[in-house]
């Protein structure tokens, strides 16, 4: 009989471990869906607008660092056409032309530019980590039309 009383607290409470492991279990993925997931309407693509040599530098810094100190060229006019920026490893080839190691197989890095309230963020897709480019003036994507018209407003073209 002593047995009996017991043996229902000791399901329960087995019971409510289950549901507790279930609920942060459940809990654990939807934060880290949310932490991968792409810009949002709050942070919309950007564009950068009229790149200085420091901002370069600090855009390259800024996937370097994403790749482990990795040596990066970024081209001038990165990120000022689209928002996205494809990282791939350079390939390395003999004198003849041909690939030292054969096919890549790797796959490139994505970085986004985002427009976060003023500031300028780049976004690494496979990871979602956030570099705030300081010296970068940037614009929505979607108001490059309006961009376009200012410049040609002051003689510019794009």
């Amino acid at each position: 009989m002593r047995g009996g009383p017991r043996a229902p607290h000791h399901a329960f409470a087995g019971t409510e471990a289950a549901w507790l492991a279930v609920v942060l279990l459940v809990s654990g993925c939807a934060t880290r869906a949310r932490a991968l997931d792409p810009p949002t309407e709050a942070d919309p693509p950007a564009l950068l607008v009229a790149p200085s040599a420091e901002t370069r530098h600090e855009l390259a810094h800024a996937v370097s660092e994403a790749l482990n100190g990795a040596s990066v060229h970024v081209a001038d006019d990165a990120l000022t056409t689209e928002s996205h920026l494809i990282i791939t490893r350079a390939e390395r080839r003999d004198a003849a032309g041909r690939l030292l190691l054969g096919r890549s197989t790797e796959t490139p890095e994505r970085f986004d530019l985002v427009k976060h309230g003023d500031a300028c963020i780049l976004v690494q897709e496979r990871t979602a980590r956030r570099w705030p480019l300081k010296s970068a003036r940037c614009i929505r994507a979607t108001d490059r039309t309006a961009l376009e018209h200012a410049l040609e407003n002051i003689g510019w073209s794009t």
